[in-house]
């Protein structure tokens, strides 16, 4: 069975960012512990020791000396997790962010641990977060599919990822009944099949569809831990819902609103209570805590561009929280031709507030 692991060890740097000190100043030893033996247990996620290697190690996203070998005790035991390597920064009310330089890895998949709805059930991650509060934020680079205009691409390259050459990511031609005519590379040239006006590919479509997987790459994300109500008080934490006959819709179901024993609206769903706000006549409801850029953000010019980043591509990364739950991302890479920034709401987060951060390398395993 394949590996399921980081190679090419993420090689990198770190520093804290504090806002008494000289920015960038080297993070002291006493302020640095490794975690690096613990497992993460979020509730969905199933380690089973048929899924990965325990001979293969993790590198540690800033320090590419520490490693720590997959227990297969840990994985006979069948714990709920993630395996992860992490760096933690102590909690101070000077900590304002971090900031770090890193090789993004290599990937090699066992090509068991595939969906077909849900795609790879390995996703590899490296990312930065912190805690503030009792309230915890995640935001960095996940591996996952590629779209471009909101349509999914694929790739012929073996390792699963276009790399960042157009000539390598596909996309599909459909015909006005929605059937797979042809495919074009991402220069827009027609590759196989035939386009909308009936022109030709070199390539025989079903040949040429034989030898597509997915494509995909490292994805900006940032997840947050706001309370629901919390959220419901930010206009940038809501969406609008419509309401219909004492009902809201909500993911295209419409769900019964009532007020709670405590007086407040709710939205019931699966014999569950979902906070709800009424402002005049519009409804709202939380935005979800896991975030992505749209992947129609090119059509969105207020909010992030969708971008991608790729295996062998040096980069930088920071999260810096201003006042208020005001936290900015920023991914660069070295040569400056991709970057993405993005600003958002983390409760907790602020200035004067004793705030750790930490550097993550991990594979969250689904099932």
């Amino acid at each position: 069975m394949d590996n399921v692991g980081l190679n090419n060890n993420i090689n990198a740097n770190m520093s804290i960012i504090r806002k008494v000190e000289k920015a960038d100043a080297p993070v002291q030893n006493t302020n640095v512990s490794s975690n690096a033996t613990s497992t993460y247990k979020p509730n969905n996620l199933t380690i089973a020791s048929s899924q990965i290697s325990p001979a293969k190690a993790l590198y540690s996203f800033f320090d590419n000396k520490m490693s720590f070998p997959i227990n297969k005790d840990v994985l006979h035991n069948n714990v709920v997790g993630a395996y992860f390597d992490k760096i933690d920064v102590s909690p101070s009310k000077d900590n304002i962010g971090l900031s770090g330089n890193a090789t993004l890895p290599q990937i090699s998949f066992d090509p068991t641990r595939n969906d077909k709805d849900f795609g790879r059930l390995d996703i590899p991650s490296v990312y930065m977060g912190g805690n503030s509060s009792n309230k915890e934020l995640d935001a960095g680079l996940s591996w996952d599919k590629v779209y471009t205009n909101g349509q999914q691409t694929f790739t012929n390259d073996a390792q699963g990822t276009d790399g960042g050459h157009p000539e390598k990511m596909f996309i599909q031609i459909k015909d006005k009944s929605n059937n797979l005519i042809g495919y074009k590379d991402g220069n827009n040239t027609l590759v196989a099949g035939k386009d909308e006006k009936g022109n030709r590919g070199e390539k025989d479509l079903n040949d040429f569809s034989k030898t597509l997987q997915p494509n995909y790459a490292f994805r900006p994300f940032w997840r947050t831990t706001n309370t629901p109500r919390e959220q419901l008080s930010n206009p940038n934490e809501r969406q609008e819902v419509k309401f219909k006959d004492g009902k809201v819709n909500v993911d295209g179901i419409f769900q019964t609103v009532s007020t709670n024993k405590i007086g407040e609206l709710v939205y019931k769903s699966d014999n569950n209570e979902y906070p709800l706000l009424k402002d005049g006549d519009k409804y709202y409801i939380p935005k979800s805590t896991w975030h992505n850029p749209s992947t129609i953000s090119e059509k969105n010019p207020k909010d992030a561009q969708n971008v991608y980043f790729y295996p062998g591509q040096n980069i930088s990364m920071s999260i810096k929280s201003g006042a208020n739950g005001d936290v900015s991302l920023k991914i660069n890479t070295s040569d400056n031709k991709t970057n993405f920034k993005q600003n958002f709401y983390a409760e907790g987060f602020g200035k004067n507030t004793e705030q750790s951060f930490k550097a993550v390398n991990s594979i969250d395993q689904f099932t």
